[in-house]
C-alpha cells in the first residue's frame, strides 16, 4: 500500500490524498515476480491538489463544546517530497510492504483567548512549534499497520507516538471507503502541557492542582469517504470519535472524555 510522506496533516484526509496521488504514474510490478523489498519506481511528477473544508471538532482536546470552522487545503508531491497543510515530508523508501517517512512541520499549541466557553481562562498559553515527525508502516493486502512519532521542538516540548492499523477499499470507480483505529501515547511533558493544573494555574482558574503523567493519552477510531465527481472534481469526508484515557481523562479540564469530530472537503487535483 502505498502511502504519501505527508503523513501529519489533520484527520488523515492528506493520507488519503496523497496515496492516490503517489500511484499516479507509476508501473506496478507484477505480484508473481517482484520480491517484498524491491523499490517502487521513482518517476518525479508533480501532482497538486487544492480544495477547502470545513471542519467541525472539539474547541480544545477535552471541551464538551465544538467549533466550526472552514479551512483551505493544498498538497503538493514530487518525487518523494511533499508538502501538506502543516508539513513538509520525504519518503526515506516505500516497498511493496514497507514504508518509512519523515516530516517537519508547524502546529500544536492552545491560546485560552481563542476558546469561546471560557473553560480555560487564567491559564497560560502553549506556543506553537516545529514538530518533528516520522511514520513507519507495514502492508498487508488493503490494510496497513503503523507507527507515528511526533516530537515538539518548543511549546510543550513533549513526544507522542501513535499505533494504528488503516484500511481502505475502492467500492466502484468512483467511490472509495476508508477507516483507521489508533491508540496514542504521549509523555510527561506532553501530558503536564495540556492537561496539567500547576499550582500557578490553580490560583488564577479556580481548578485544583492537578500533575498529568505519561501513558495513553486516548483511543480513535473514525471512517471516511470519497468520491470522484469528475476525473479531477471529488468530495471527501470524514466522522471519527476518540476516547479520552488515564491522566488525560481524569484531568479536571476535561469536560467530556468522549472526542468526536467531522471534516468534509471539496478538491480539484491538476
Amino acid at each position: 500500500m502505498l502511502r504519501s510522506p505527508a503523513f501529519t496533516a489533520p484527520l488523515g484526509l492528506t493520507l488519503l490524498l496523497a496515496a492516490q496521488a503517489s500511484g499516479a504514474g507509476l508501473d506496478p510490478v507484477p505480484a508473481d515476480t517482484a520480491p517484498v523489498a524491491v523499490f517502487r519506481e521513482e518517476r518525479p511528477e508533480w501532482d497538486v491538489v487544492l480544495g477547502a473544508g470545513i471542519s467541525h471538532q472539539p474547541e480544545y482536546e477535552g471541551s464538551d463544546e465544538m467549533d466550526s470552522s472552514p479551512f483551505p487545503f493544498i498538497s503538493l508531491t514530487y518525487g518523494r517530497f511533499g508538502i501538506g497543510p502543516e508539513a513538509f515530508s520525504f519518503a526515506i523508501f516505500d516497498t511493496d510492504r514497507l514504508d518509512l517517512g519523515v516530516s517537519l512541520g508547524y502546529g500544536g499549541g492552545r491560546d485560552p483567548d481563542d476558546i469561546d466557553s471560557g473553560y480555560l481562562d487564567g491559564f497560560a498559553e502553549i506556543d506553537a512549534s516545529a514538530i518533528f515527525g516520522a511514520r513507519l508502516g507495514y502492508s498487508f493486502g488493503p490494510a496497513e499497520a503503523y507507527v507515528e512519532l511526533e516530537h515538539y521542538l518548543g511549546g510543550s516540548d513533549g513526544t507522542s507516538a501513535t499505533v494504528g492499523v488503516e484500511y481502505e477499499q475502492d467500492l466502484t470507480a468512483r467511490l472509495s471507503l476508508n477507516a483507521n483505529l489508533s491508540a496514542t501515547f504521549s509523555d510527561d511533558k506532553y501530558m503536564e502541557s495540556y492537561f496539567g493544573v500547576t499550582a500557578a494555574d490553580a490560583l488564577l482558574t479556580g481548578y485544583e492542582p492537578y500533575k498529568a503523567g505519561s501513558g495513553l493519552r486516548r483511543v480513535d477510531l473514525s471512517i471516511g469517504a470519497q468520491y470522484a465527481l469528475t476525473e479531477r472534481w471529488f468530495v471527501m469526508g470524514e466522522i471519527g470519535v476518540g476516547q479520552l484515557s488515564d491522566d488525560a481523562k481524569d484531568s479536571p479540564i476535561v469536560r467530556d472524555d468522549v472526542q468526536s469530530k467531522a471534516t468534509m472537503l471539496v478538491g480539484f487535483r491538476f
